[in-house]
């Protein structure tokens, strides 16, 4: 964790190696200069933040401070800024708390990312495609599902059971039985229900997923 002092004209009193070593300098070479000097692309963000702790007092906890431009590309920090008080009570210096966050957003930004590409897939098959969970719920359907089954919409399919698919409820178990040992039934042909009660025989392919949310049909 980079830390370091900052007084009230916002000049480095004290740094790290770890903090001082993001602006390129040793903890000798970074003491004494305003941060303006440091890092002057966020140096305005940076006052602005304390002087709201210098005004009242106040920590700031968990700020994220976004780098747009550097050598190593763009940064995120997670930043804390505590008051360091006299006697008196007078916010004397403030104190920076900054921890490198830059890998954990990336991680964030592709796994928000390869969510969407999945939901766009998901959505625009043009296949039926559903999931439930392991006590037989349905927790997710495409519109194609819905109008194979004759239902208006995804959201009449999702909250049905599994048995509320299947004429035999008994089949629905064996099949489910099949599906926990073998964890995929492809080329499947199976017979479900749809809204008005007819029956549709379906080629299916089924898979087991190991996850929180339970093993979809898919």
């Amino acid at each position: 964790v980079g830390l370091a002092v900052i007084d009230r004209e916002y000049r480095v009193l004290r740094i790290n190696e770890r903090l001082a070593a993001v602006c390129k300098l040793s903890a000798a070479q970074a003491t004494g200069r305003k941060i303006g000097d440091l890092t002057p692309g966020i140096a305005l963000e940076l006052i602005e933040i304390w002087r709201k702790v210098f005004e009242d007092g106040e920590p700031r906890l968990d700020v994220e401070i976004h780098v747009a431009a550097s050598s190593t590309g763009a940064q995120d920090w997670l930043c804390s800024y505590f008051p360091l008080k006299s006697e008196s009570g007078e916010v004397i210096s403030v104190i920076a708390s900054v921890l490198d966050i830059t890998s954990r957003k990336r991680m964030e930004k592709a796994l928000q990312a390869s969510e969407q590409h999945y939901r766009l897939m998901f959505e625009r098959n043009l296949a039926g495609v559903f999931s439930y969970s392991e006590d037989g719920t349905i927790i997710d359907a495409n519109d194609a599902c819905a109008r194979m089954l004759h239902y208006s919409s995804r959201q009449e399919i999702v909250g049905l059971r599994r048995a509320d698919l299947f004429f035999d409820p008994g089949d629905a178990e064996r099949r489910w039985e099949l599906l926990k040992r073998d964890k995929m039934l492809a080329n499947h042909e199976v017979c479900v229900k749809r809204k008005d009660g007819d029956g549709v025989w379906l080629l299916a392919k089924l898979i087991w997923v190991e996850s929180a949310a339970g093993p979809p049909l898919v």
